[in-house]
């Protein structure tokens, strides 16, 4: 089992790195605000482990070992880097990323597409959003659904 102090201190060393200004930086904050909320600061591709040093790919080996022991969402403002991962946001993303868009969005783009048609999409979201009974509702991901009701368009 990870004890308490060998994740603070793994977290203290990549914040440390991410501080500053070396090649492995990045990498170490996008770990690091992936973590503190990656839907808001994008995530972390796992690929990005092999670019880091030994002992930084182990810290983070041991945060993510640690995260799956505990029986709860805990973040690095439990070890008192709440203001250090702000400094980390205004350093590294100044603007919410916004996620890449993937197969999935593409697949659903096409099926919106080839379902709706082009003639009064408005409204027919408004209709899939609205009736939980409507039967495109089962062809959709509850992602979809969230990213089409905060896309909606005014029906007038």
């Amino acid at each position: 089992m990870t004890n308490d102090s060998d994740v603070g201190a793994a977290i203290g060393r990549l914040v440390d790195v991410a501080r500053s200004d070396t090649g492995q930086s990045a990498r170490c904050a996008n770990f690091l605000l992936a973590w503190w909320s990656g839907d808001d600061w994008g995530h972390f591709p796992v690929a990005d482990l092999f670019a880091l040093d030994r002992p930084l790919a182990a810290d983070v080996a041991l945060i993510v070992s640690y995260l799956a022991e505990h029986p709860g969402a805990i973040y690095a403002d439990a070890w008192g880097y709440r203001e250090a991962m702000g400094d980390l946001v205004e350093r590294w993303r100044p603007e919410p990323a916004r996620p890449a868009l993937t197969i999935g969005d593409l697949e659903l783009n096409v099926r919106l597409a080839n379902t709706l048609g082009q003639s009064a999409p408005a409204r027919l979201v408004s209709e899939i959003l609205d009736d939980p009974a409507h039967p495109l509702r089962a062809k959709l991901r509850a992602r979809d659904l969230k990213e089409l009701g905060e896309v909606r368009p005014v029906v007038g």
